[in-house]
Parts: C-alpha cells; sequence; structure tokens
C-alpha cells in the first residue's frame, strides 16, 4: 500500500476516535511508515535469529538510527535534556525494548532510549 494511503489513514483513523495530535503521536506515525518494512517472510527470519545477532542487522541498525535522530540521543531517564552524541554515543546510549513482542517490527512505543547507566539499571531491577 502507498506510505500516503496509509499514513493518511493512520490520521483519520486517530481523529476518528477521538485522539489529539502531539508531537510523540507524529514520531510514532513517522516511525511506523518509514521504518517497519518487513515483509512476513523477512519478520520470520529475524525472529528466529539469537537476539546477539538480531542486533547486528541492518533491520536492527535502521531502528536504533530512527530512534536515536528521533529522541536526539537523549537519555529518557536522565533528569537532564543533554544529548549522548559525542565521543562516545556509540557505546553511551542504547534501545531499550519494553518487551519483545514485536521483535522485528518494533512500534515506536515499544522503545526508549537510555544512557548505558539506567539501562544497566533497568535490566537489574
Amino acid at each position: 500500500m502507498d506510505i500516503n494511503v496509509r499514513a493518511d489513514r493512520k490520521i483519520r483513523n486517530r481523529f476518528e476516535q477521538g485522539q489529539g495530535w502531539n508531537i510523540d503521536v507524529a514520531k510514532a506515525l513517522w516511525f511506523e511508515l518509514n521504518i517497519n518494512q518487513n515483509s512476513s517472510s523477512s519478520l520470520t527470519e529475524l525472529r528466529a535469529l539469537p537476539y546477539s545477532e538480531y542486533l547486528k542487522t541492518s533491520h536492527w541498525k535502521k531502528v536504533r538510527a530512527a530512534m536515536l535522530l528521533i529522541e536526539q540521543a537523549r537519555c529518557s531517564a536522565c533528569p537532564t535534556d543533554d544529548s549522548f552524541y559525542g565521543d562516545d554515543w556509540e557505546t553511551e546510549i542504547h534501545v531499550h525494548h519494553l518487551h519483545y513482542r514485536n521483535l522485528g517490527c518494533e512500534k515506536f512505543e515499544d522503545l526508549k532510549l537510555l544512557c548505558r547507566k539506567h539501562h544497566e539499571e533497568e535490566h537489574h531491577h
């Protein structure tokens, strides 16, 4: 289906359901329309991979890059609004899965950016 038709449908559905429009809705819509373009066969292949291998795929690299761009490399748990772009941003900012139900076709709402410290804390609770 054409991306403009899909976008139009998504936007129309939001307003018909009485939902408003804000920056988070725009981010989620952009993410859904531009990032998750996997066929059912490639989705099956992605989900069959061990997680460590999944993180090396071009799909995950695209998801990670999109999240960094959308969220401006800012940790969602840090009290400051500082960006992690800089010398060690590749290792200091992580994309965290809130759950793994949509692995291979993640939604914006399934993910959040965390600095290394907060990501480690999230996994050790």
